[in-house]
């Protein structure tokens, strides 16, 4: 994927301003300890924190998210059908472990949306419910990164052809490009980046008309993970400026352009204000309208965090359920107690947790 020769002279000043923002450095098991007390540096992220505690509350069920914890689509596909064919799912909310049963009736659910980093198995899923009249998108998160970042996912091209599959069968609307978290390392550095996700782009045009970056944020459950994936992969991490980020996402905002591809951002709202790019919606109101029909007009915006724009939804996922292994995940505390805990789950498990 060579990288465009224009893009040359910027690149060269882009190294500059990363260099000049601090060294790179490695996170130690000690580091990672230390950076409990960081100001946004938190156990869990907040996605879902204001769902609703249990089954008893009033509270509107709009749109299914599947799942922002863990990948089903990916691993938990026979899971997923079983639950369609039940036409409900039990679900535990992960900070007060209360328990609630979800509609998955077709009368109750106005849309899924979905999030993978492989779709391969889940396509003849996805048929299924489309037939049954459910309506859905689906988040593809496709990197490519070296292989001790991102040890679990299909390689890019074989995700993009994937990904094409998807655009053809159902539109490509149903179709949101993720190239995000956007990991800066001393072996993908600015223009490791650039390349890759210039590269991808090529590829991927036609099949989606969106694609989601946002900058890679430390979890304290992931900074042991991360650390460990450094070592082996002779990598330090980087530490870019904000001017440097922003330089960054406007080379890549050209390269999306290039390829009839609007990039927005994900919680990333000061790198939105400097380059004018827009804002995402991940449970997207209007998406959802365009491809199931109507949602109600008084659908609320549930702010989970800040710069999230997200609508109300309830996820059906479980954390620590996902073994693919990505070093900078915040949804597992490693992928041998999630292997551990994906091997007790059966297709007729009331919900992942169990």
């Amino acid at each position: 994927m060579a990288r465009p020769q224009r893009y040359g002279p910027v690149l060269a000043r882009l190294s500059t301003l990363f260099r000049r923002s601090g060294a790179a450095t490695a996170i130690t098991p000690q580091n990672s300890e230390q950076s409990d007390s960081k100001p946004g540096l938190s156990l869990w992220p907040s996605h879902f924190a204001n769902e609703p505690p249990g089954p008893t509350d009033s509270w509107l069920l709009v749109i299914i998210s599947a799942s922002r914890r863990t990948d089903i689509p990916a691993l938990h596909s026979e899971w997923f059908a079983d639950k369609i064919r039940r036409g409900e799912v039990t679900v535990r909310n992960p900070y007060n472990r209360r328990e609630r049963i979800v509609s998955l009736k077709r009368k109750d659910v106005d849309g899924f949306v979905f999030w993978s980093r492989n779709y391969e198995p889940f396509i003849e899923c996805l048929k299924s419910i489309h037939a049954k009249g459910y309506r859905f998108y689906c988040h593809f998160t496709i990197i490519g990164y070296p292989r001790f970042i991102d040890r679990g996912s299909p390689a890019a091209r074989k995700a993009v052809d994937t990904a094409k599959k998807l655009g053809d069968l159902f539109g490509p609307e149903t179709v949101i490009w993720r190239y995000d978290p956007i990991l800066l390392t001393s072996r993908t550095d600015p223009a490791w980046t650039l390349d890759n996700f210039g590269g991808i782009a090529r590829l991927i045009r036609g099949a989606t008309d969106t694609c989601v970056i946002s900058f890679v944020d430390r979890y304290r459950k992931s900074e042991r993970n991360l650390s460990i994936a450094l070592a082996k992969g002779d990598a330090l991490l980087s530490h870019p400026s904000e001017e440097g980020i922003v330089s960054l996402a406007s080379l890549m905002d050209d390269e999306a352009r290039n390829n009839d591809i609007v990039m927005k951002t994900c919680c990333e709202s000061d790198v939105a204000l400097k380059t004018s790019l827009p804002e995402v919606s991940c449970i997207d109101k209007e998406r959802m309208e365009r491809v199931s029909g109507t949602l109600p007009d008084d659908l609320e915006r549930n702010r989970t965090r800040a710069g999230c724009n997200c609508y109300k939804s309830v996820d059906i996922g479980a954390y620590d359920t996902c073994v693919l292994g990505c070093a900078y995940c915040y949804a597992n505390n490693s992928v041998a107690s999630s292997a551990k805990r994906v091997k007790s789950i059966r297709p007729a498990s009331e919900g992942l947790w169990l």
